[in-house]
């Protein structure tokens, strides 16, 4: 189902952004666009605080991603390394955490966002946190 509703509202080129839940890095964001067909998708931006999952850079190897924002690489430093030497990841700019989200509202706005948190109210204001 969640699939389904990516490859519906997710575009050639789009900016995705993928939150997790305060800096946890939920793998829900990641793992479902990881999944859509490249053949039907491609040129997609990423835009993530940190690189911790395989999942982010799945995207790139399966050829959905081209162009990477982040602040920090974490776990899959090594693959991000080897995968930007040939190619297959290109990376926009490296950020602090303050610049990235600020960039967020201003040049970097999504097309997409996935986030992650606890709960929502009725206006959407979303909870990390009790």
């Amino acid at each position: 189902m969640v699939k389904l509703l990516d490859e519906a509202l997710i575009q050639q080129n789009d900016r995705i952004v993928h939150e997790g839940d305060s800096q946890k890095q939920s793998d829900s964001p990641a793992v479902q666009p990881a999944r859509m067909d490249p053949n039907k998708l491609q040129g997609l931006n990423l835009c993530v605080s940190s690189v911790e999952l395989p999942e982010h850079l799945d995207l790139f190897e399966k050829g959905l991603a081209d162009n990477l924002h982040f602040s920090y690489a974490g776990p899959q430093s090594g693959r991000l390394a080897r995968m930007t030497r040939d190619g297959s990841v290109k990376i926009g700019d490296g950020h602090t955490y303050v610049a990235l989200y600020s960039r967020y509202v201003t040049d970097l706005r999504a097309d997409v966002a996935r986030l992650v948190a606890i709960e929502a109210d009725k206006d959407g204001t979303l909870y990390n946190r009790p």
